[in-house]
């Protein structure tokens, strides 16, 4: 349920099939540096008495310590210093996060030019890290953005080996549905079973499942590893030191990804 909104924030009441009631608010942080001020007033004035479990996450556009930001002018002790203040006033801890440190970059093409910080980020007070203790915070994959998104992820990790024992149902993707080649193994699959006069609708369904299970895993997997693999090298790339080669390297990924 929406409680209130304005330009750094959208904040709401959320309530969880098991009835836990919590707070989110999502930030966006003022971006010109003599406005900052704002957001952290927008912020002090969120708070609210009783105190109720809350989390806030977003793009604050500053960052707490200074290993958080690579490249171009260092930021001042005292910018970060107010940021921490009115966390501490809120009663707000980093929730940490997995993966890549930098949430954004500026994609400059020249290595002296070259700027990536931390600038989203998951806070929350204890009562709401009290009923999540597993929360996780996932840096995730930033696509065609300059940010990374922020994944969530409240529940516990599953039991790998439990979910393998019970064996991989056949599930139909809607991906591919994109792909031209989708509709002509489900007509061919379909034609060869029932041409032979024997099979039931069942067994022809089932039998669409298996040549789709085939048809992704031998043609379609080929492609899923090319674009893991070049996931894989860019993640790496980003996280290297900035350097001409880096910012080259990473702009000749990013387009054989979208290539792919």
């Amino acid at each position: 349920m929406l409680r209130n909104i304005s330009k750094y924030h959208i904040d709401m009441d959320v309530k969880g099939e098991d009835g836990f009631q919590w707070r989110f608010t999502g930030v966006y942080g003022e971006a010109q540096h003599g406005q900052k001020h704002k957001t952290w007033e927008d912020l002090r004035n969120l708070r609210v008495t009783p105190i109720k479990p809350w989390l806030c996450a977003g793009d604050f556009n500053e960052i707490l310590l200074a290993h958080e930001k690579e490249g171009g002018r260092p930021k001042s002790q005292s910018d970060m210093d107010r940021f921490r203040d009115v966390l501490e006033e809120c009663q707000l801890h980093d929730l940490g996060f997995e993966g890549d440190i930098f949430t954004w970059r500026n994609h400059s093409h020249n290595a002296k030019d070259y700027i990536r910080e931390r600038l989203d980020r998951a806070v929350a007070n204890d009562l709401w890290r009290g009923h999540f203790p597993s929360a996780r915070v996932i840096h995730g994959d930033p696509r065609h953005s300059d940010h990374r998104p922020l994944i969530m992820v409240t529940d516990r990790p599953p039991d790998v080996h439990a979910v393998w024992s019970m064996g991989k149902p056949f599930r139909f993707e809607a991906s591919w549905l994109a792909e031209e080649k989708c509709a002509e193994v489900v007509a061919d699959s379909w034609k060869a079973a029932m041409d032979g006069g024997t099979a039931s609708v069942h067994e022809a369904v089932m039998a669409v499942a298996g040549s789709l299970s085939n048809w992704s895993h031998n043609i379609l997997g080929d492609m899923e590893k090319r674009v893991k693999k070049l996931k894989k090298e860019l993640e790496h790339c980003r996280k290297s030191s900035i350097s001409q080669d880096q910012v080259a390297r990473e702009e000749i990924l990013k387009y054989k990804l979208e290539k792919v």
